[in-house]
């Protein structure tokens, strides 16, 4: 489940959600909004930008220091993976179990920011859904999200753009390869 909070009113009970879910076994994304994460305890993953994530935990002042209020974050609201956008710092999960993963951004050009976090949780939520383990997802938002950024205005990536970004970040192997590569 993606819950998308705008903060306009129409997620007036949150929890109640998260619990439905958890009941049916559901994941839970939320792409949360203001100044109070805890509506969202007990779901699977939130994705704050950085300025969404220094409203509740304050003032980053390095990788270190965001890293150490995440894991912070983590345990007071009880989920199990955060993961921030960081714009051209590229974005930065890390689990319950303290494990971080850091990718740097993937775009060349920027030309508009706008719907690049409703990218990165929509490819997010929808790769997990398809089975791929969290770094794979991760990896192929981030590629989403750096296609959006080279676009003017709240833009998409098409399934065909993605498959371009991918293949053109994955090493092509040359030479005599076994049957299996």
């Amino acid at each position: 489940i993606l819950i998308s909070d705008y903060a306009k009113g129409t997620l007036s009970n949150t929890q109640e959600l998260i619990k439905i879910a958890k009941k049916n076994k559901k994941l839970i994304f939320i792409d949360p909004k203001g100044d109070d994460f805890s509506k969202y305890k007990g779901a699977t993953l939130i994705k704050p930008n950085l300025k969404e994530f220094e409203t509740i935990v304050g003032q980053c002042l390095d990788q270190k220091d965001l890293i150490k209020k995440e894991k912070k974050l983590i345990k007071q609201i009880q989920i199990e993976y955060l993961l921030i956008t960081q714009g051209s710092n590229g974005m930065t999960l890390i689990s319950k179990n303290n494990e971080v993963l850091h990718e740097n951004t993937r775009a060349k050009e920027v030309y508009d920011v706008t719907g690049a976090g409703d990218t990165v949780i929509a490819t997010l939520t929808a790769a997990i859904s398809h089975g791929y383990k969290i770094k794979q997802a991760m990896n192929f938002s981030n590629m989403a999200a750096s296609c959006v950024v080279q676009k003017l205005g709240a833009a998409t990536v098409t399934p065909k753009e993605l498959q371009a970004k991918i293949n053109a970040n994955t090493p092509i192997k040359m030479g005599i390869l076994s049957r299996k590569e």
